[in-house]
């Protein structure tokens, strides 16, 4: 398995999803990669499922966002990270790692308010991502 670093494109689809029912329909379970080397990382784009992740290695534990601003889709992996938020490099718009919403004062224009926080568990040693199944 290949994970791209910050400055990298990835290169490798990880080919590890498998469905299971959350009640309230189908998601897709997809392996981001191993715990220790993500969490080695800090900051990781791991391109899987046919979308690219942005895994950030948090004091509290992983946070994982589609690797693209609700914004202005500008890419993520060069976002600065500080205190639980993350700034778009783009266009300097910060986003809460909590839950997603806006910290700038002035809303949002072109786009969704929030950034989505996927849901993650940890199985064994591995992190996966749940997300909507096809």
């Amino acid at each position: 398995m290949r994970i791209a670093t910050r400055a990298a494109r990835p290169a490798v689809v990880l080919a590890c999803g498998e469905a299971v029912e959350d009640g309230a329909g189908a998601v897709q379970r997809v392996c981001l990669g191993g715990v220790g080397e993500l969490a080695a990382r800090g900051r990781t784009v791991v391109a899987a499922a046919g979308r690219e992740f942005l895994v950030v290695r948090t004091r509290r534990g992983f946070v994982v966002v589609d690797d693209r601003c609700p914004h202005l889709g500008s890419r993520l992996d060069d976002a600065k990270i500080r205190r639980r938020s993350l700034q778009c490099s783009a266009h300097g718009f910060r986003y809460s790692l909590d839950d997603g919403a806006p910290l700038n004062r002035r809303p949002c224009a072109g786009g969704p308010g929030t950034l989505a926080l996927l849901t993650t568990e940890v199985v064994g040693a591995d992190l996966y991502v749940l997300v909507p199944a096809d």
